[in-house]
């Protein structure tokens, strides 16, 4: 954007521009907002608007100034809006006018703008044009109001702009202004610049105002912006940083045109430096031919090539809004159009395809969910049919997202190459294909949790107190390798493991069937095939089997039945009381399925009217009663799974949607190890989920997004928690390392000292040393002298010498032991 560099630094820090000229990427491949409905940028509008089009600016004012100061802030942006677009009009159209190309670029003409119209809400309404009357007593004109600066659009539908004012920046901003072209808007920032003021001292600094919003050359720049145009700093393009903007598949990058020696000739360089220029033209030109060729309206021109306006671009021509030189770049051109109408086709239909998969996922986790337990075999190859559909919306997620954006810094017909590829090889599972492939499906198993949930859940004895727990209050440890069940009162209380030894013996709670075997899909269906679950036709892309019971028609008497006598007279029924004894339960039935009475059998009868309603039986008046009203399900509390301490309340706990993995406390280090759980927390990774996407934000970090906002944090609250476990691991770590060193160095100081008292001596202490020597210094006199002479020693003297290399050995090696006993004791004391 524009760099803006006050009035001391502008000569010095501004960087030259280059003139290649060079289309933003999104604003001429697939759109970047991430939706299914991309909004192009303002230039493919505007470059085939037609005569007069109509622009309605929006302004938002940081300061909220209203009244007469809020009507002239609009007056005067409208003012500027309408100069701007003037430029941008006079400059295309005047450029080819003075060139004598009108009729060469008849085409491009016709739908260019002639003119604009500025409409700016809350601005002071233009003067409407009056005729000129003829004064009747001096026969004069009576001077008329000032017309309107240009004729007024008829356009019933207007393009929209939106700039934001009043908004204050400090000293590290160097832009006063900046673009969005994706969303058509415009920043006018207010900001001071501090610069230094060398004759005010070496410390002193200086403060100037904003100095830009004066020059219409700045407002023009960014209305290039959104028109399609990226900025032409030199260093960016060339120099080190490599922040290049532009990429050479619509730019003049690939021309090898060199910004130190081309022709100047844009106002995309440095905002207050050149005007609209040959270059700018040259840019826009192509913008309309680009769009018209995505749309099928190639004209001859932009089929057969144009030459450029600029004089220094005389090396190469322009065709379907691209240069090129070779008749083998000219066929790359008309790929790259093939490319860009691939990218934003082939994009809707497979985001309608992971839309078409979520909804029948979600069909599925819903009947799963709601399905009584123990689960079916119907119900496990649910299961199976949602891993595969989860792993099938995965993939389809993966090609979506890529074919959502392309990559500006990448070769667009190298990714459409890579993409197609792509695209081919899940043609299986491409969008229209059945939502289930036999061949696939059949080898997919159904996840852990609805094995689990296959098994019928029987009631524990409690450990404890050896009472049948309910279910709401069980819980479940391992101690050892027994299973051990107990009510959550009874936590507190223990038991030793001799009981849990019996307990385990007498329940054998080790050997209970956990889970259901694991059964590929093909395997279950099979099974269910046998248990008689009636699947209306082979295949899988069929209605799910009923699971409703199967209501038959009373059957008729046997005729080996003996006949009823019609003449014998009707019995009056007599309700009798109920039998004292328990009438054998009969299976339950299901919410609305009618009950039938089996064929021949007393309707009347105890049995009979025990399972009807008593408004329907005879004789007998309806008994009213009042509703049994369930106690309120106590509370169950809320441990949190990170760190097992209770949640206050169910405001401050996160659910997840997988119970087993518990509650977490919100708005805390818990819920940040929760997050680091799925998400990585590196600083790369935190500096993506704290980043302002410009275009659009990446699959992964809107999802790390959601379940941050679900977890209670922020990104910045997500970074304090990191570096914080950061430090907290560097601090672990270091501890460990001492810990290591010092076991490390504690074990050689062991060695050591074992080394030195291995063995046996005799304890030698000075007074020893000094006696002995004493007492045979005659002796080890006469041995020295003997020695140095080379002499032989006699029996008692070789003895006496003997005696003294044993003491001073022995002496030695209590020297060292003691040292080393001495350190290793030191060591262990710290």
């Amino acid at each position: 954007m524009n760099k803006w560099l006050g009035v001391v630094c502008a000569v010095v820090l501004c960087p030259g521009l280059a003139g290649a000229w060079g289309l933003l990427p999104y604003c001429v491949t697939r759109g970047q907002d991430g939706t299914t409905k991309w909004q192009p940028c303002l230039g493919e509008s505007f470059v085939t608007a037609g005569s007069v089009p109509c622009l309605n600016v929006t302004v938002h004012d940081e300061k909220n100034r209203s009244g007469a100061e809020g009507a002239a802030l609009r007056s005067d942006l409208r003012g500027s809006f309408q100069k701007a677009f003037d430029s941008w009009v006079n400059a295309v159209r005047g450029t080819i006018k003075s060139s004598g190309r009108e009729a060469e670029f008849a085409d491009f003409l016709q739908s260019f703008p002639t003119a604009i119209e500025v409409r700016v809400p809350g601005a002071t309404p233009l003067p409407t044009a009056q005729p000129q009357q003829t004064s009747k007593r001096r026969g004069k004109k009576a001077p008329a109001p000032a017309a309107p600066a240009r004729p007024v659009s008829t356009d019933k539908t207007c393009m929209n702009v939106t700039v934001n004012v009043g908004w204050e920046h400090g000293y590290e901003w160097r832009t006063c202004a900046d673009a969005n072209p994706v969303k058509s808007v415009i920043n006018w920032y207010t900001h001071y610049f501090w610069y230094h003021d060398p004759n005010a001292g070496a410390q002193a600094f200086g403060m100037t105002g904003n100095g830009c919003h004066g020059n219409p050359k700045v407002l023009a720049h960014e209305i290039g912006h959104l028109l399609g145009l990226a900025d032409l700093y030199w260093n960016r393009l060339e120099g080190e940083s490599k922040e290049q903007v532009i990429v050479q598949d619509f730019s003049l990058l690939r021309m090898g045109i060199s910004s130190k020696t081309m022709e100047r000739a844009s106002i995309m360089g440095t905002a207050d430096g050149n005007p609209i220029g040959c270059d700018d033209v040259d840019a826009l030109i192509n913008m309309a031919d680009l769009v018209a060729a995505k749309q099928g309206n190639v004209s001859p021109r932009v089929k057969n090539g144009w030459k450029s306006f600029c004089p220094n671009y005389s090396s190469f021509s322009y065709a379907y809004g691209q240069p090129y030189k070779t008749a083998e770049e000219y066929e790359q051109n008309k790929k790259r159009i093939e490319a860009v109408l691939f990218f934003e086709k082939s994009f809707l239909p497979w985001y309608k395809e992971y839309d078409r998969l979520q909804a029948e996922i979600g069909k599925l986790n819903n009947r799963l969910n709601n399905a009584p337990r123990p689960l079916t075999t119907a119900d496990l190859m649910d299961s199976a049919k949602l891993n595969y559909l989860t792993d099938r919306q995965r993939k389809v997620g993966d090609l979506y997202v890529r074919l959502e954006r392309t990559d500006g810094k990448v070769s667009i017909l190298d990714q459409y190459n890579e993409m197609l590829a792509e695209v081919n090889k899940h043609a299986a599972i491409a969008p229209g294909t059945p939502l289930y492939d036999q061949q696939v499906l059949a080898g997919y198993t159904p996840s852990e949790a609805h094995l689990m949930d296959a098994v019928a859940k029987q009631a524990h004895h409690c450990v404890v107190c050896d009472q049948l727990i309910p279910a709401d209050e069980e819980a479940f440890m391992k101690s050892g390798r027994h299973s051990v069940y107990f009510h959550e009162s009874c936590a507190r209380k223990g038991a030793s493991n001799s009981r849990i030894s019996a307990y385990a013996r007498q329940y054998g709670y080790d050997r209970e069937k956990k889970a259901a075997p694991a059964q590929t899909y093909s395997q279950l269906r099979a099974k269910a095939l046998a248990e008689g679950i009636r699947l209306d036709v082979p295949g899988v892309d069929l209605p799910l089997p009923s699971r409703e019971p199967v209501v038959l028609a009373p059957s008729q008497p046997s005729r080996s039945a003996a006949p009823r006598t019609s003449s014998a007279p009707a019995a009056t029924p007599r309700v009798s009381k109920p039998a004292s004894k328990s009438v054998a339960k009969t299976p339950a039935k299901r919410k609305g399925s009618p009950a039938v009475a089996p064929s021949g059998a007393d309707q009347f009868s105890e049995t009979a009217l025990a399972g009807r309603p008593r408004a329907q039986v005879k004789g007998l008046r309806p008994v009213t009663t009042a509703p049994e009203t369930p106690a309120p399900a106590k509370p169950a509390e809320l441990v949190c799974a990170v760190c097992g301490k209770k949640i206050a309340s169910e405001a401050d706990a996160y659910i997840p949607p997988e119970k087993s993995r518990g509650p977490v406390h919100k708005h805390s280090e818990c819920a940040f190890k929760y997050f680091a759980r799925f998400y990585s927390v590196d600083n790369a990774s935190l500096e993506r989920y704290g980043k302002y996407y410009f275009l659009n934000e990446p699959s992964g970090v809107t999802a790390a997004k959601g379940l941050m906002k679900k977890l209670g944090l922020t990104p910045e609250e997500v970074k304090t928690y990191a570096a914080a476990s950061r430090e907290a691991a560097r601090v672990k770590a270091q501890e460990q390392r001492e810990s290591l060193e010092r076991s490390k160095k504690w074990g050689e100081l062991k060695a050591a000292y074992e080394e030195a008292c291995s063995g046996a001596y005799v304890k030698v202490s000075q007074a020893d040393k000094e006696k002995f020597i004493y007492d045979n210094r005659v002796a080890l006199n006469s041995i020295r002298r003997k020695q140095k002479e080379n002499k032989k020693l006699t029996k008692k003297e070789r003895l006496v010498w003997q005696n003294y290399q044993n003491m001073m050995a022995n002496a030695e090696k209590q020297k060292k032991c003691e040292e080393a006993a001495a350190a290793w004791k030191a060591f262990s004391g710290k």
